[in-house]
């Protein structure tokens, strides 16, 4: 059985407290993880604890244990709200994790800015790139999507919400034609194609095909007669002379081996 707990974070700098949160296991010591990874979520957490070693000073830990996670969780509000919020790194009152937490338009735009600015750079694209493959490319990442996925029936009201968002305006492709340019190798038509094409229509395939079948002059490897044909790996005139060119050569290793 999980055993839940509340924890607060003290700055030793101020001495006091600068985050309180609800967890289980090992969450307590993640946030020191993330910040020294540049990977957390909460970057006023982040900047806080890169302030605290850059002094060469430890984050003092205090941790209450409790009963369940309703304990916890009533225990984390009434701490925040002793603490007050405005002292803290939290982002909610508490009860319900960053999950409760909205941004603002501005903070939205923010974002956004920033998220386009940061994948300008092709070596960020590319890192991102290798990240995402090395983790589809798990076996056990796939089966936990596909266990997730399973099942799983969507209302009538979020697949036309999921319609609307990729028709019109919303769909990648809208306004965009992805066609390439190509000349018909028969009539020699500029056309547009989604995949490399050498003919604009099934007619001229086959008209080209036509003109075209017997448009290559070979000699026989058996009987040295010239002969017609639209293939270079094209080496006898006929089948009987294949035949008669494979006896021969088999007749001659006989030979050989005698």
């Amino acid at each position: 059985m999980k055993e839940f707990y509340v924890y607060i974070l003290i700055n030793p700098i101020t001495n006091k407290p600068f985050y309180i949160g609800k967890g289980s296991n090992g969450r307590m010591k993640m946030h020191e993880y993330f910040s020294d990874n540049n990977k957390h979520w909460n970057k006023h957490i982040e900047n806080t604890i890169k302030k605290i070693k850059k002094q060469n000073l430890n984050i003092i830990y205090e941790k209450v244990n409790c009963k369940n996670e309703d304990d916890a969780l009533k225990l984390e509000i009434k701490l925040i709200k002793k603490h007050g919020k405005e002292n803290l790194c939290n982002l909610t009152d508490g009860g319900d994790g960053a999950s409760g937490y909205k941004h603002t338009i501005k903070t939205k735009k923010l974002i956004s800015k920033i998220q386009i600015k940061r994948f300008e750079d092709p070596l960020e694209r590319e890192k991102v790139s290798i990240q995402s493959k090395k983790s589809m490319s798990n076996t056990k990442t796939i089966q936990k999507i596909s266990n997730s996925l399973a099942g799983r029936k969507l209302s009538y009201e979020t697949k036309k919400k999921m319609s609307k968002a990729k028709t019109g305006k919303g769909n990648w492709c809208y306004g965009n034609d992805s066609r390439k340019e190509y000349i018909c190798k028969n009539c020699n038509i500029i056309f547009k194609s989604y995949r490399n094409s050498k003919f604009c229509s099934i007619d001229c395939r086959n008209n080209y095909i036509s003109k075209n079948k017997y448009n290559k002059i070979l000699n026989c490897k058996f009987c040295n007669k010239q002969f017609k044909s639209n293939r270079k790996s094209n080496i006898f005139c006929s089948t009987s002379c294949s035949s008669r060119y494979t006896q021969q050569k088999i007749k001659e290793n006989k030979k050989c081996l005698l």
